[in-house]
């Protein structure tokens, strides 16, 4: 077994709350989402697929004009081959950098599956590996995960749903997992919309609630430990 610092949430002494993004930039979904996040006043953080930075730059260059967090997705969501490099991470930050012209500090795991087999390769394998290891360990780079997950992924989920579930859950220094994109490109059209229906009334419902909306990187981050065996 292996060891593996991860954040799940932020502290529990705070009143806020993070909204975070995964598998974008998607041309359809993404700039309707940062139209609602600039009417709410609000920043979120978007964990980017790489290829799909590369194809949409334009839109990453946006959601870091617009004063958002940029983290990184891998660079194909996963799928990794024995025949290629296992830099799925290193390779998406890296195309994200490429645009923006800083570096990523924040990571996520696609399906938040840790121990998760790709055609014989632990998903998150270079995390173990020169060099994110010793950036994770230092805390240059941070593995997310979330508190609170909304499964808009799910299609047959109602909207009404996903709000009552976020509701019930919610929490002192809670992060929500949401989907601005899709892990398959035929379905970027589609995916996100009841995330686009939903965003609104979500932001409006945590605000009742008495939380405040904050930047991922404005939280005070609890660090847990996950077993990952390899």
């Amino acid at each position: 077994m292996e060891t593996l610092p991860i954040v799940k949430k932020g502290s529990p002494q705070e009143r806020n709350v993070a909204l975070t993004f995964d598998d974008g930039p998607n041309p359809y979904a993404t700039p309707q989402i940062l139209d609602i996040l600039k009417q709410e006043g609000c920043t979120a953080t978007f964990f980017l697929i790489g290829r799909r930075a590369d194809q949409y730059p334009e839109i990453v260059r946006r959601i870091q004009a617009e004063g958002h967090t940029i983290g990184g997705h891998s660079h194909k969501h996963g799928g990794t081959s024995q025949k290629e490099p296992f830099h799925e991470f290193l390779l998406g930050n890296e195309s994200i950098e490429r645009i923006t012209g800083l570096p990523v500090r924040y990571v996520r795991v696609p399906q938040l599956r840790y121990g998760a087999i790709d055609n014989g390769v632990l998903r998150t394998k270079e995390f173990f590996e020169p060099p994110l290891r010793e950036q994770i360990l230092k805390k240059e780079v941070v593995v997310m995960d979330c508190s609170i997950v909304t499964h808009d992924w799910f299609t047959p989920m109602p909207v009404p749903l996903m709000l009552a579930k976020v509701n019930v859950q919610l929490h002192n220094g809670a992060i929500i997992n949401m989907h601005d994109g899709s892990e398959k490109d035929p379905d970027l059209q589609t995916r996100a919309a009841r995330t686009v229906r939903m965003l609104s009334t979500l932001i409006s419902n945590i605000r009742s609630r008495g939380y405040e909306i904050a930047d991922l990187s404005k939280l005070d981050l609890v660090f847990e430990h996950k077993r990952i065996r390899k």
